[in-house]
């Protein structure tokens, strides 16, 4: 892919070349490295006003997620300056249209620097980048903006200044590099047509590898790094790739039809469902406080299993059926306690669901699961709280990291992890299992020289990652289930 790039731009080079107008080039070399330089500094300033939260990353970890922060920076380049790039190239045009469009085009970075700021500021109060969150912009937007003006107001006044600032030197910049110079109509619109498509590459190209799953695949940290503010927030206004239509979005029914006292008395009522606990403070009906507590357990072992996929009516003993599809699960529930009534945190995404149970923190409105938001919380995973109080958490799947990305976050929460890839090494296959998932999982726990936390991910349930419970189970052709 790199050779690819490399090759295109040289075309890109001779195209430019053949068409002889530096007043173009310079221009569209001046718009790019400005946008660049302003990216490239707010990734700094973000490191430096927050160095404690990047402490851990070595030298040559943040080079690289600087690097990597260029593809993050190439779609919000697209977005912002884009058109104008193909303006300032569109053929036959003047020194004034140059004045104009490069002027534009300088307000647009502008903009970028402000939305730059305010996620600098945000990062500052709690260590991540504004995602979803960024739709309060659009519910409390009167709020919003009188915190601005009122506790950064100079801030406000320095960006304002810079945006007036930049469109003068935009015009300056255009008539420092001179009247353009008409080269043939075949270099003309080739060099329009590269612009377009290099555009379009920048776009769509680069979408597989910039997506917040991917970003956070080397840790919290460095994904912190690699983002970009502008990005995050657009990211959450259209995942399908970037285009903020916020008019599209509505409110949750339940912030425009109840208030404030309703809405706590209500969450009061769900939460507060075991006498055992009591609200912390009335201004926050999510806080709870533990009144009384059941007998020690520290020093249990424990190991939770979580089957993705697997319908309530074809476990024989839930459903009273008798497939005979799940024999060890059976086994399990009728020498255990089984609930039947209970709080799903989730009603349609299995990734809602485990990532509640690594986090201990159900999704919240607006927060979406692991790639979506999750992965940006800096929250205090089932892993290492286990750890931190003399355990050894393990986790095992059979998926590849790449899968539902449960690996990554399974390591984020603070777990020792073993997936497709560690099980393929170490069992010499070219395909796992469940079976072999649970082997690495045995025998962590049968080495384990304290208490352990043990958590198995099934996918021998998810189609088509593996066999699959059909809708009606017929026990003697699905035997191999």
């Amino acid at each position: 892919m790199i050779y690819l790039w490399m090759s295109w731009f040289v075309l890109g080079a001779v195209v430019f070349y053949k068409r002889q107008d530096r007043a173009r080039l310079r221009n569209t070399l001046f718009l790019t490295g400005v946008f660049v330089a302003v990216c490239l500094l707010a990734r700094v300033c973000l490191l430096a006003a927050n160095f404690h939260v990047f402490s851990s990353l070595s030298f040559l970890q943040i080079a690289g997620a600087f690097l990597s922060g260029l593809l993050v920076d190439a779609p919000v380049f697209t977005l912002f300056c884009g058109p104008f790039l193909l303006l300032l190239n569109v053929p036959g045009t003047g020194l004034r249209w140059q004045k104009c469009v490069l002027g534009a085009s300088f307000f647009c970075v502008g903009l970028v620097l402000f939305a730059l700021a305010g996620d600098l500021f945000y990062f500052h109060l709690v260590d991540r980048h504004t995602g979803a969150d960024v739709w309060n912009l659009f519910t409390s937007f009167p709020l919003i903006g009188t915190v601005v003006c009122q506790e950064y107001k100079w801030v406000l006044l320095t960006i304002l200044l810079l945006m007036t600032a930049g469109i003068w030197w935009g015009v300056k910049l255009a008539e420092k590099s001179g009247r353009p110079r008409r080269g043939a109509w075949v270099w003309e619109v080739g060099c329009l047509l590269f612009l377009a498509w290099t555009l379009g590459g920048a776009w769509r190209g680069f979408a597989p590898s910039i997506s917040p799953e991917r970003i956070y695949l080397r840790g919290l940290e460095y994904g912190h790094l690699v983002q970009n503010g502008v990005f995050s927030m657009l990211y959450a206004l259209r995942p399908g790739w970037y285009v903020p239509n916020a008019k599209l979005r509505r409110g949750h029914p339940t912030f425009e039809e109840l208030s404030f006292d309703e809405a706590a008395a209500e969450t009061k009522k769900l939460l507060l469902a075991s006498k055992q606990e009591t609200a912390a403070d009335t201004r926050f009906p999510f806080l709870r406080r533990r009144m009384s507590f059941n007998a020690d357990a520290r020093g249990r072992n424990l190991v939770i299993l979580a089957l993705e996929s697997l319908d309530y009516a074809q476990v024989d003993a839930l459903a009273g059926t008798s497939y005979g599809a799940t024999p060890n699960l059976d086994e399990l529930i009728r020498q255990g306690v089984s609930f039947e009534n209970f709080y799903a945190c989730s009603a349609n995404c299995s990734l809602d669901g485990i990532g509640t149970l690594m986090t201990g923190v159900c999704r919240l409105g607006g927060v979406d699961y692991f790639g979506r938001g999750m992965e940006s919380f800096s929250i205090s995973g089932l892993g290492k709280l286990f750890t931190d109080n003399g355990y050894n958490a393990f986790f095992a799947r059979p998926a590849q990291d790449g899968w539902m990305f449960i690996g990554p976050l399974a390591r984020l929460t603070g777990f020792k992890t073993a997936g497709g890839e560690d099980l393929q090494k170490q069992f010499q296959k070219k395909e796992v299992s469940d079976e072999d998932a649970l082997k690495w999982l045995a025998q962590q726990i049968k080495s384990s020289d304290r208490p352990f936390l043990g958590f198995f991910f099934s996918l021998a349930t998810h189609e088509p990652l593996g066999s699959f419970m059909p809708e009606h189970f017929d026990p003697e052709t699905e035997r191999k289930f």
